[in-house]
């Protein structure tokens, strides 16, 4: 017994990990890759202009970090406002980890398209009020 929970994984798990590597896995893994680039990329040049530095630009997640430092000086007290405000959720970078600048904030983009447009789109008018 030991030795099938201690030394392999268990069976069904590696036949589990196996189906992940079937053509038809790996094609909808592609694709859900592939949307999560384009929302990254709708992203980027938005914030961009509203004022927002990325951090780095993410490669493989599907979220970005911003610094709000010209905008706001704390990212917390602007994730605060901005769900208050406008409805728009961010989380402050900080929650994140304990060595990141206070002024950083993390976006998903996990929604649609549109969502994300409408988002931004509060977000400008939140910025410029």
């Amino acid at each position: 017994m030991a030795q099938h929970l201690f030394i392999c994984a268990p069976s069904f798990a590696q036949e589990a990990a196996l189906a992940c590597f079937e053509h038809d896995a790996l094609r909808d893994a592609e694709m859900h890759r592939l949307e999560l680039k384009k929302r990254r990329d709708l992203l980027i040049p938005r914030l961009e202009a509203m004022g927002f530095k990325i951090a780095a630009e993410p490669d493989g997640a599907f979220y970005i970090f911003v610094d709000v430092a010209d905008i706001a000086e704390d990212g917390q007290q602007f994730c605060a406002e901005l769900i208050c405000k406008t409805g728009v959720a961010v989380t402050p970078g900080i929650d994140f980890s304990n060595s990141l600048p206070p002024t950083w904030i993390r976006i998903a983009y996990t929604q649609p398209a549109d969502r994300l447009i409408e988002a931004l789109e509060r977000m400008a008018r939140f910025i410029h009020d």
